[in-house]
């Protein structure tokens, strides 16, 4: 039997409208049971393009709050999903992201509040996303006409508007009697701020050397600021406006 010669056919997801002059046709699209996704990661220049960012900018969509938010509601629906079904089969305790994700389902779809964009009142929608094995991967959301043009209004409903970082939880380390601490993750210090009783801001940091960070080693960091702590002048101030004046940056003493 003569053998029939191969052809593959490449089937391309483009997408034309919101603020493009051009077809956007994304690269990384997945396809799970004949629904396409689509990946909006932040640096993404075509997707910034699609929702009318400011391409003057080299990452236009860096500091974007919406889709963070995103994000953090993708996250909270796929643990919400299996803590009701181990509630369900009655499995027991939510064991780590680890131990469960692998058998979690392709996709979940989360329902995400509404907004108001440019003074128009938006309901809020169901979207499907894909549930990533990560969970610090960028949202990817099912590549209909609906949800694009919600996700489009959604990112708009907050462009321009920037937040200020905070150290999250594990960042930060704090005590009893010297609330002024900051935990740099990425240099594995911990930095204490105060005032001496001139006023100057003043400083002493506590490094980790280039290995990684551990609880222990913010434990023993903070005690060695603690010792310090104790042994400065009563008339010098501490407090976490001396925290937030100094930025957390770590600033050499005046």
């Amino acid at each position: 039997m003569q053998a029939v010669p191969v052809t593959v056919t490449k089937i391309a997801l483009v997408i034309e409208g919101g603020h493009m002059k051009q077809p956007w046709a994304p690269k990384d699209v997945r396809v799970i049971d004949g629904r396409a996704f689509v990946r909006l990661s932040k640096a993404d220049r075509r997707l910034a393009a699609f929702v009318g960012a400011d391409l003057k900018h080299p990452h236009p969509l860096d500091a974007d709050v919406w889709l963070s938010g995103l994000l953090a509601l993708r996250n909270a629906a796929v643990t919400a999903t299996e803590v009701a079904r181990r509630e369900a089969e009655d499995s027991g305790p939510l064991p780590p992201r680890k131990e469960w994700i692998e058998d979690a389902p392709r996709v979940v779809t989360v329902q995400v509040p509404g907004f108001v964009s440019h003074g128009e009142d938006v309901p809020g929608q169901l979207v499907p996303m894909l549930v990533p094995m990560d969970a610090r991967e960028c949202v990817a959301v099912e590549a209909s006409p609906e949800t694009l043009e919600f996700i489009r209004r959604g990112v708009r409903s907050t462009m321009g508007k920037k937040t200020k970082r905070r150290p999250a939880a594990e960042e930060r380390v704090t005590f009893e009697g010297c609330p002024a601490v900051h935990y740099n993750k990425a240099r594995h210090s911990v930095y204490v701020f105060a005032k001496d009783k001139d006023g100057r801001k003043r400083h002493r940091s506590f490094p980790r050397g280039g290995r990684r960070a551990t609880a222990d080693d913010k434990q023993e960091a903070a005690q060695k600021a603690q010792r310090w702590y104790d042994a400065l002048p009563a008339s010098w101030d501490w407090g976490r406006k001396d925290m937030a004046e100094a930025g957390g940056e770590a600033a050499e003493d005046e």
